[in-house]
């Protein structure tokens, strides 16, 4: 068995908390655009500055990851009008 050090990975929501993950020590670092991203008011990259990031980390010898967000639309079965109206 190798001794492998853990990955420190750190969420960047935009420019300037990517350079804190980089100057903190982050391995890598996962962000999402504005269009796939669930969290209200998170900021997050438009594509010009989602470029900057990845060429930014490439060049830095460190990962990117890229974060996606889905939301699951809960389909419940609704009561048939016979149901509703025995009750």
């Amino acid at each position: 068995m190798t001794n492998r050090m853990p990955e420190l990975l750190c969420p960047a929501g935009n420019l300037e908390s990517l350079e804190a993950a980089l100057h903190f020590g982050a391995d890598a670092v996962y962000g999402g655009m504005k269009q796939f991203g669930l969290r209200a008011f998170a900021g997050n990259f438009d594509e010009e500055a989602l470029t900057q990031a990845v060429e930014k980390m490439h060049g830095a010898g460190k990962k990117w990851s890229a974060q996606t967000s889905t939301m699951w639309k809960c389909a419940r079965p609704k009561a048939s009008s016979r149901a509703r109206s025995s009750t």
